[in-house]
């Protein structure tokens, strides 16, 4: 299972069916920023949420914003996402070029495409065990810290072979259905 937004759902599951819950084998999470001066969007929407996910004892593997920063798609990506059939390549790109031309920016980070690829090449990333404290502090609300290094329940990526991440998620987003 994947989380890639606020963790109400998941946390209102984990309160309301448990036993259903105990059924996860693994919840990977896009959220956190752990080595950063600021509170992530996910965390920062629901912060009592993810404190309860971050509690509940699932095997999970977090990969936070620190991490999905690393990775950059830029206009050298553009053709490979271009030539997708059935015009979606052609809508994909579009939507990157606007995103980017909004933002002011040449490129972007793949947050969500990043901890989705967890699943399938955890071999692209260095993990270490923590646990995750979430504050609540009205100076930095849903502000994530890790504590217990190494001997934490929660599995955190602390590296990535970011050029060969990026390649790997433009490939499967190219890659013929």
């Amino acid at each position: 299972m994947i989380a890639t937004g606020p963790l109400t759902n998941i946390a209102r599951a984990l309160t309301e069916a448990p036993a259903s819950c105990a059924k996860i084998k693994h919840l990977y999470v896009m959220g956190g920023a752990f080595w950063m001066n600021r509170a992530e969007h996910n965390i920062k929407c629901d912060a009592d949420a993810a404190r309860v996910v971050f509690a509940s004892g699932i095997p999970m593997t977090v990969i936070s914003l620190d991490l999905t920063l690393r990775v950059r798609l830029g206009r050298d990506e553009l053709p490979q996402i271009a030539a997708l059939p059935s015009g979606l390549g052609p809508m994909l790109e579009n939507q990157l070029i606007r995103w980017w031309e909004y933002r002011h920016v040449e490129g972007s980070s793949p947050h969500d495409p990043l901890a989705a690829l967890t699943m399938v090449r955890p071999d692209l990333f260095r993990f270490e065990n923590w646990d995750i404290d979430v504050h609540d502090e009205p100076s930095a609300p849903g502000f994530t810290r890790a504590i217990n290094r190494g001997t934490g329940k929660i599995r955190i990526g602390v590296d990535v072979f970011a050029r060969t991440a990026g390649q790997e998620i433009v490939a499967r987003i190219a890659a013929p259905i």
